[in-house]
């Protein structure tokens, strides 16, 4: 089953995926609105997942991604 996201939105997440990063996390509320983030490049690049009951595995990046978050992510 084949995962895919449109780039405009891969790089709508960076400012997520960046937050995740700042410390204190109490200073993120406050910081995240002002805080803009672009992609100068963008790079397609295929990863290999396995397939588990109830996740995505892949194991070389210790990374799964729930087959429940994927389902409800096209709500979003």
């Amino acid at each position: 089953q084949a995962v895919s996201m449109p780039l405009e939105e891969a790089i709508q997440t960076l400012k997520l995926l960046v937050s995740g990063f700042m410390r204190p996390r109490e200073r993120m509320a406050e910081v995240l609105p002002d805080l803009e983030i672009s992609a100068r490049k963008a790079l397609l690049v295929y990863l290999p997942f396995r397939e588990g009951p109830h996740e995505f595995i892949h194991r070389g990046l210790n990374l799964a991604i729930s087959k429940g978050a994927l389902k409800h992510s096209s709500n979003l």
